[in-house]
């Protein structure tokens, strides 16, 4: 018997640039699920594949198991720019639940490191969600 899940298809558009002027970045996301009323760690439960040289990617479409994130509970989306040195860089985050997902279906990276000189806003790109449904 497979185990109850969500499907969740989703894409960015517009990050931040984070490899030079004259690159893009190669984005991968990273959900992080945190218990409600719970002291326990958040725990990764979730990391796509990155897409190369993209500020706009669309990742392939995956399963959250609802035993690993029920729906209400608390989701720490986050974008990051693959390098091949493993140290990758923080494009930017936002928390969520499934049900939110369900509902809306833009949300706003944010990166608070992001505001400086040239950046007004901490706000380093969106996240789509295509679908987000019980499976």
């Amino acid at each position: 018997v497979e185990e109850e899940a969500f499907s969740i298809s989703c894409f960015a558009r517009n990050l931040d640039k984070k490899d030079g002027p004259f690159k893009k970045s190669d984005p991968f996301i990273k959900i992080y699920a945190s218990r409600l009323g719970s002291n326990q760690p958040k725990q990764l439960v979730y990391k796509s594949e990155a897409v190369n040289q993209s500020l706009n990617p669309t990742w392939e479409p995956f399963y959250l198991k609802k035993s690993d994130v029920p729906e209400n509970d608390q989701l720490d989306i986050e974008c990051w720019d693959w390098d091949s040195d493993g140290v990758h860089d923080f494009i930017g985050r936002f928390r969520a639940s499934v049900s939110d997902l369900k509902k809306k279906n833009i949300f706003s990276f944010e990166n608070p490191d992001r505001r400086g000189l040239f950046a007004k806003s901490i706000v380093s790109g969106q996240f789509h969600v295509n679908h987000c449904k019980d499976v």
